[in-house]
Formats: C-alpha cells, sequence, structure tokens
C-alpha cells in the first residue's frame, strides 16, 4: 500500500471506523514481520565479519612469529661473528689483501707483531711513569675515566716529536699525534699512545682547526691593523700638508703641525677628533686631501666644522688663520639656518655664542677692528636676550674691553663700572680679573692711590679664592711692590718684594727664573737705600743661579753680571770689589769697554733707570683662550710655572737690554 492510498485509507475512516480498525490491524502485522527480517539479517552479517576478524588475527600472530625467529637468528649470528672477532689474534690489523707467503712467514708474523706491540707499550709505560713522577702522582696507570676522557692536544705530536697533533681518535676522543704517525699506529695494528685504547678510526682534530682559525684570523687582524696605521699615517701627514695650504697667509707647515703633535697632551686629543673629521686617509694624493678639506669648509655640517675647529684650536696644532676660517664658516651656517630672519632663542643664542669666540679667534690674529666688531655683536645680542648683569653679557663687555686700549680716563672709569658689576652678579672672584686691568691703566696713568686701592682689593680677593701661595697671588703682590718703588716707598716696596719671594721659592723653587729676577729686583732696591753689601750678596746669588740653569750666555744672565758689575763698581771697598771685577770681566770679557767707558764718566745713566714697566702687563690669560677647557689648562701652567714665562719682571733691571 503506498502512501497515498494510506492517506486515502485515513481520510476515509473518519467517515467508516470499523474500516479504519481493519487497515492498522493489518499495517501492524507487516510492520512485525519487516523488524523480524532485518533483526535475522543483521545477526547473519556479524557473525560472518566476527569469524574474518579472528582469521586475520590469527595470521598476524604468525607472521610475527616467523619475523622474530629470524631476528633471534639473525642476532645469534651476529653475536657469534663479534665473539670471533675478538678473540682472533689478527684484530688489530686493518683489512688487506691475502698474499702468497711461505709457511715460515705464517708463523712468524704474528710472534714479530707481539713482539712490537710488547715494546711498544713498554715504551708507553715508561712515559707515563715519567709524566706522572712530574706531575707528583703515584699512579701508575690510568682509570676507565681518564681513558675515555677527553684531553688538550700538546704542541707536538707525541711520537715524532715535530709534528702538529692534528688527528683525533674517535674510539677515546685523545688528540696526541699527527695525522702522519696516526696512519702507522692504525696499519701496524697499535693502541693509542695515550690511554691503549685500540684505533678503530681516527679524524682531523676540532682542538687543531680552531687554533688555526684563531692562529691566521690574528694574523689578518695584525696585518689590517699594520696596514691601518700605514693608512692613517700617511692619511694624517697629508691633511697636516693640506691644511697647511688651503688658507691663504698661512705661515703655518706641516713641519709646525708635527712640532705641535709630538706633545702628548696635544696628540691624545687630535687622535680623538681626527676620525670624526671623515677624512678618506687612503687616498694617498694631497690633492684629494685638500679637496675633501675644501669641500668640509664649505659644506654645512657643523658636528664636523667643530671638529676642525677643535683641531686647529690652540689646544691642538694652533693653525690660527684656519681657526678664523672655520669659526666664520660655522657662523655662516647657522645665519643661514635662519628662517625668514626670525630665529629662535635657542638658535639666536647659538650665533651670539658664535660670535663671542669668532671674536676671540679674530683677537688671536690681530684683527682687533674684526674682533671689536664680533664682541660688540654678542655683547648687544647678549643684553637683549638675558639683560645687562648677565654672565654671557658681561664677559661679552670685558672681551671688548681687553680687546681695546684704555686711552682716556672715561675707558678707566667704565671698566671699573664693569668690574663692580662682576663683582656684585657673578662674585669676587671673577672679578679679580677686571680690577687687575684697571689698577694697571690707573698705574700707567699716574694714578697711583687708585692703582694701589684697586691692587689691595685684588689681593685681598686672590687670597680669599687662590690662596697666599698661588702665583697670580705673588704677580699682585709684586706689582704693588713696583707700585710703591715708584712712589718712593722703598722700604714698603721691599716687604712686598720679600714677601713675594718667599712664596716663589716655595712654589717655584730658588733655581727658578722667576726667583733669580725677583732676587735682581730686591738688590736694586737695597742699591737705591745705599746697603751695597747687601745688594752685591743678593746679584751673586742670581748670578750664579742663571749660570747654572741658563748659561752665562743667557741675556738674564748677561743683564744680571751687568748689575752686579755696575754695583761693584760704585761700592767703596775697593780692594775686594776690585779682585771681584776682574773674575767678573775675564767671565765676560766683552764688558771690559764698557766697564772702562763707565770708569772715566762718559756714561753715569745706567743705574737711574727702572725696569718696572713691565710689571704692569695683565697676568690675564682671556687673550689666548678660546673655550673653558683652556682657561683650566692655564690655571694650572699658572700654579706650575712656566720656564719660558719671566712673569712681570723686566729682564734687566736697569734697562741694559
Amino acid at each position: 500500500m503506498s502512501f497515498d492510498s494510506i492517506e486515502v485509507t485515513a481520510l476515509y475512516a473518519d467517515v467508516h471506523p470499523n474500516v479504519a480498525q481493519k487497515v492498522g490491524m493489518k499495517m501492524k502485522s507487516k510492520l512485525q514481520v519487516t523488524s523480524a527480517a532485518v533483526k535475522s539479517t543483521s545477526a547473519a552479517a556479524m557473525k560472518s565479519t566476527s569469524a574474518a576478524i579472528k582469521s586475520t588475527s590469527a595470521a598476524v600472530k604468525s607472521t610475527s612469529a616467523a619475523v622474530k625467529s629470524k631476528l633471534q637468528v639473525t642476532s645469534a649470528a651476529l653475536q657469534s661473528q663479534i665473539t670471533n672477532l675478538r678473540d682472533s689474534p689478527d684484530r688489530y690489523k686493518s683489512p688487506q689483501k691475502k698474499r702468497p707467503s711461505t709457511p715460515s712467514a705464517k708463523s712468524e708474523a704474528p710472534m714479530a707483531l707481539k713482539i712490537l706491540q710488547q715494546k711498544y707499550r713498554n715504551v708507553q709505560e715508561r712515559r707515563r711513569a715519567r709524566r706522572e713522577e712530574a706531575e707528583g702522582d703515584s699512579r701508575t696507570s690510568f682509570s676507565a675515566t681518564d681513558r675515555g676522557g677527553d684531553m688538550k692536544s700538546s704542541a707536538v705530536c707525541s711520537i715524532c716529536n715535530h709534528g702538529q697533533p692534528n688527528a683525533k681518535l674517535r674510539s677515546c676522543g685523545h688528540s696526541t699525534t699527527c695525522m702522519s704517525c696516526t696512519s702507522n699506529l692504525m696499519a701496524k695494528g697499535l693502541p693509542c699512545p695515550q690511554c691503549s685504547e685500540p684505533i678503530m678510526s681516527y679524524g682531523i682534530s676540532l682542538e687543531y682547526m680552531l687554533e688555526q682559525q684563531q692562529q691566521q684570523q690574528q694574523e689578518r687582524e695584525a696585518k689590517a691593523a699594520a696596514k691601518a696605521v700605514k693608512v692613517q699615517s700617511e692619511g694624517v701627514r697629508g691633511f697636516l700638508s693640506s691644511i697647511a695650504t688651503i688658507v691663504e697667509d698661512s705661515k703655518i707647515t706641516e713641519a709646525d703641525h708635527i712640532n705641535k703633535l709630538r706633545d702628548v697632551g696635544r696628540r691624545k686629543k687630535f687622535k680623538e677628533i681626527f676620525p670624526n673629521l671623515r677624512i678618506n686617509c687612503t687616498i694617498r694624493a694631497t690633492e684629494s686631501i685638500q679637496m675633501q678639506l675644501i669641500q668640509l669648509i664649505r659644506s654645512n655640517d657643523i658636528q664636523r666644522l667643530e671638529n676642525l675647529a677643535r683641531v686647529a684650536s690652540p689646544l691642538i696644532l694652533d693653525d690660527q688663520q684656519l681657526y678664523v676660517v672655520v669659526r666664520k664658516r660655522i657662523l655662516e651656517v647657522l645665519e643661514n639656518g635662519v628662517v625668514g630672519g626670525v630665529a629662535s632663542e635657542l638658535v639666536f643664542e647659538q650665533i651670539l655664542d658664535a660670535c663671542s669666540i669668532l671674536g676671540k679667534a679674530c683677537s688671536l690674529v690681530g684683527a682687533k677692528l674684526d674682533a671689536e666688531i664680533y664682541y660688540t655683536r654678542a655683547k648687544v645680542g647678549y643684553e637683549n636676550l638675558h639683560g645687562a648683569d648677565h654672565e654671557k653679557s658681561l664677559y661679552s663687555a670685558l672681551s671688548l674691553f681687553m680687546n681695546m686700549k684704555l686711552k682716556t680716563a672715561q675707558d678707566v672709569r667704565l671698566l671699573r663700572n664693569l668690574a663692580e658689576r662682576m663683582e656684585m652678579s657673578l662674585g669676587e672672584a671673577e672679578a679679580i680679573e677686571p680690577f687687575q686691568m684697571c689698577a694697571i691703566a690707573y698705574a700707567e696713568h699716574g694714578n697711583i692711590e687708585e692703582a694701589r686701592e684697586v691692587w689691595e682689593k685684588c689681593l685681598e680677593y686672590q687670597e680669599n679664592s687662590l690662596g697666599l701661595k698661588h702665583r697670580s697671588t705673588l704677580v699682585t703682590v709684586e706689582n704693588l711692590g713696583v707700585l710703591e718703588e715708584k712712589d718712593g716707598n722703598f722700604e714698603i716696596a721691599l716687604e712686598y718684594f720679600e714677601r713675594a719671594l718667599k712664596g716663589k721659592e716655595m712654589a717655584l723653587g730658588e733655581k727658578h727664573q722667576e726667583t733669580l729676577l725677583l732676587l735682581m729686583t730686591i738688590a736694586a732696591i737695597f742699591e737705591k737705600l745705599d746697603d751695597s753689601e747687601s745688594a752685591l750678596v743678593l746679584y751673586d746669588m742670581a748670578l750664579k743661579g742663571f749660570e747654572a740653569t741658563l748659561g752665562k750666555d743667557d741675556k738674564r744672565s748677561l743683564a744680571c753680571a751687568r748689575n752686579y758689575m755696575l754695583c761693584l763698581n760704585d761700592d767703596d771697598d775697593g780692594d775686594k770689589n776690585i779682585t771681584k771685577l776682574e773674575v767678573l770681566l775675564k767671565k765676560y770679557p766683552h764688558m771690559v769697554e764698557e766697564f772702562l767707558h763707565l770708569d772715566s764718566g762718559e756714561s753715569t745713566s745706567v743705574n737711574d733707570s727702572s725696569a718696572s714697566t713691565s710689571l704692569f702687563d695683565s697676568e690675564s690669560d682671556s687673550d689666548s683662550e678660546i673655550d673653558s677647557e683652556s682657561e683650566s689648562e692655564s690655571d694650572s701652567e699658572q700654579e706650575e710655572g712656566s720656564d719660558g714665562d719671566v712673569g712681570l719682571l723686566s729682564l734687566a733691571r736697569k734697562g741694559f737690554l
């Protein structure tokens, strides 16, 4: 019955209930028959499938049993072969082709091999015993861990004593023999000479390979370093010769630069800065390095230009012309970087700093007018940016005064006003330098009272900030003595000079030229006080010191000898002085004619001349300083005392030079 007929019958059953009951009974019986058929079919299929699985598992078990039996047979055969190989007397021999031999040779070969093996073992035992005895070890044989452990290769082969131990035995890991000796050992069936383990195979030692690679790398690095040093030295020489020619009107030569770099401090700074210039030193042609320098000076790279300026500065090469050129280029680059004529506060201050430094550079080369222009520009800019009492404004104004000569009293008053402003704004220590300049200007204009007042103030500030024994303090004391000498106060001047002498003897030494020059000054004061005896003693001490340190031909020695001769000539102790004069004239024969003129009265004005004019030179080192680093270096040089600096004393007390 189809689905459509069932639906029709169901619809018809609403009208005839008996028909519907009959139809339901028929459908139920058909369903029962169908389910019974399905159950019987599934049971038969399951039984057949399980039977197939059981037969398959039985086949797998039989196959595995056959494979296992074959493996057992194979392993047993291998074990027997290994046992035969171990028990074989020829196990140390490498496989070789059989050669026909006589019966006597076959019987003698194993015996000869055993004898060689025994001799080899004896040699190794003796070597091992000597090595253990040297190491202080009482053991007579290696343990199992020693035989299997790693061992560093020695310098030479332990067999031939000249080859490199580049062979590593794979059975024990030792590397004490060369490749040739290891091959011979393996061919003869001999064991490892270190642990007596059989040599199954060998290869090249990894340690030896690494050592060889490291050695080759070191050789390459050494060659590269030597080449770099040579190239760099050639490049530096080309650089020095180039910068001596690219600046017009420059009197600096390559030899001058090389002499500057002989100083350890300058050479160290040059080595630090030179790589930052990024100049290709591999180009040996001087013209190529010149072109690189010209391109660098014309470039806009501020950092490289600053490095070049540091190289040319007084701290390293002291090439003043190149320093000015580079500083001008730096200022030009900074000004060109300003967009629309309006600069930010930071850029504007950088431009003012460049103007200030350029002013100092121009002052070094004698371009006073250019220096004044740049100083004025920096001063006005700092005052507009920070105010008149700012540190940079005050120092710019001081630099402007140092660049000019104080010709009028109005200039001196303006400098005095600046010194007082610096004292109020920056402190006493920073005001010492302008006050010194004021005192020198007052003394040159004949205003002794004002000069004395300012110098006494400077002395007080120096004693508080620098100390009693500092060189600058002693110079101020000496200046006060000269001032009192000019004013006719010889006794007060003598007190100042004696104080300065004690300080210089402690700071510089009794034989230093500044100390000896001060002795001459004190001797001249004693002459003016009519104490010829003390003056002669001091002249004699000073002359001996000059001759010992500088020689009798030095201008200081000649000046002291002449003063000594004049003092002896003026003294009344005739006989004693005549003897000293004879000794002095024999030592300095060129003074005989001059002494005869003095004795005849033709020249008598030399004793009245004063040598104190040079004492009014400024002690300041600011004109020769470029930056704060040079200030600290000049201060340290002042404390130590320089042999080439004669201080503020005259070379000759009485105007003979």
